[in-house]
């Protein structure tokens, strides 16, 4: 036996080596996949403040229709995504909602009103959903 173990100690030693790396692997992913779910969770919380507290003061006849949240981990923050009916069409945004910054916006008129819309902002703003907001 001794032999043995003498013979498989440097085996041993990796083998110990491997499950140690592996299990500090595991257990930081838990941590952050933790933190992660956290902050979502907190992120929808302090969005539907976000949007209560800046958009109160609109016109009655402005409504929002959809709105998405998500936790950016990469940026460290909450983006909100904001589709709203108006009288001039339908506005789209999305707000970083701790800086209350937009990130982007797009507002598509109404066509009876002739106004032209913004190719360059409809750019940005799909630009903006689709990195931020992944499907």
């Amino acid at each position: 036996m001794k032999k043995f173990i003498r013979e498989n100690r440097f085996k041993a030693g990796i083998l110990i080596l491997i499950l140690f790396v592996s299990l500090s692997y595991f257990l930081k992913n838990n941590n952050s996949d933790i933190e992660t779910l956290t902050m979502k969770a907190k992120c929808a919380r302090d969005g539907e403040n976000f949007i209560s507290q800046n958009f109160h003061e609109f016109p009655p006849d402005t409504m929002t229709i959809a709105k998405t949240f998500n936790y950016n981990s990469k940026l460290k923050t909450c983006l909100v995504d904001i589709k709203r009916k108006t009288i001039l069409g339908y506005k789209y945004a999305i707000y970083d909602i701790y800086t209350t910054q937009p990130v982007a916006f797009y507002t598509l008129h109404n066509p009876e009103l002739g106004i032209q819309d913004s190719l360059e902002d409809m750019k940005n703003y799909s630009t903006a959903k689709e990195k931020y907001f992944p499907k």
